[in-house]
């Protein structure tokens, strides 16, 4: 277990928003409204929170996060998005430390179970909520998504879960990556490729596989990622390393460059 840093009283963080709202607008789906009304009577159907922690959940806004990452989607496919979304984030922050309590071998299991049970729609309700919620979703985008949407939003899924176990170990073993081995296994570790999937899906893109495969487009994939993978190390390590989190940037630069916060948050920035 790793123990938390000392931390200054003040550092400065960059202001990603000012380097992106120079190329990028911020826009809202106008059906956010509707969208997170069922999205949370969706949520609490499962049972998953309740009292304080479903407060503290709902107050994060995660769905207007999916409302401004799918800006342009129809209600029909926002609302899957977003059931995403909340599913996504209460497995990776909330349900977090809970997860890391598992052996590898049950993290493992959990991950089978899970993947099992969205590819194989005919296979019933899995008994597992954090399976059953997500096979939800991903039953109703079958719907009206493409084959190869969701292959990817698949495909995409299991490369993450493959990495949480891999940082569940690492995590287990005090182990902390150098630079070059982090900036590989953060790519599936944050996430962000199966936002990316389900931007996909929203939009009704349907993106030839010769265009995923594309060099310029991969890159451009690869260079969005690490955009909002490394400010989200920043903002949230003084979390993360309060839990003994070693897969953060922020953390790893500390580590293998002998730097102090502020000279480390410079790094990654």
């Amino acid at each position: 277990m790793a123990v938390p840093l000392p931390l200054p009283l003040r550092c400065n963080i960059p202001n990603i928003a000012a380097y992106t709202r120079e190329f990028f607008a911020s826009k809202c789906n106008p059906y956010h409204p509707e969208a997170e009304s069922g999205a949370r009577a969706w949520f609490d159907s499962y049972g998953i929170y309740s009292d304080k922690k479903r407060e503290k959940f709902f107050d994060s806004q995660f769905c207007l996060l999916a409302s401004l990452l799918y800006p342009n989607a129809d209600l029909e496919h926002v609302r899957p998005a977003m059931d995403f979304i909340l599913w996504l984030f209460s497995v990776r922050i909330y349900k977090l430390l809970e997860l890391w309590e598992f052996s590898t071998g049950g993290l493992r299991l959990a991950v089978d179970v899970t993947m099992n049970a969205i590819r194989n729609p005919d296979s019933g309700v899995s008994g597992v909520t954090i399976a059953a919620t997500v096979q939800s979703v991903v039953n109703r985008m079958r719907v009206n998504g493409s084959h190869a949407t969701i292959d990817r939003l698949i495909d995409a899924l299991q490369s993450y879960s493959q990495s949480i176990i891999k940082e569940n170990s690492n995590k287990a073993d005090g182990y902390v990556e150098t630079i070059e081995e982090y900036t590989r296994s953060h790519l599936d570790t944050s996430g962000v490729k199966l936002t990316l999937a389900m931007l996909e899906y929203a939009h009704c893109l349907d993106v030839p596989e010769e265009v995923h495969s594309d060099p310029i487009v991969a890159e451009l994939a690869t260079a969005g990622n690490e955009i909002i993978s490394w400010a989200n190390d920043i903002y949230s390590f003084p979390v993360e390393q309060s839990w003994g989190q070693l897969h953060n940037f922020v953390y790893v630069v500390m580590k293998n460059k002998k730097l102090e916060l502020q000279g480390a948050i410079d790094y990654v920035n």
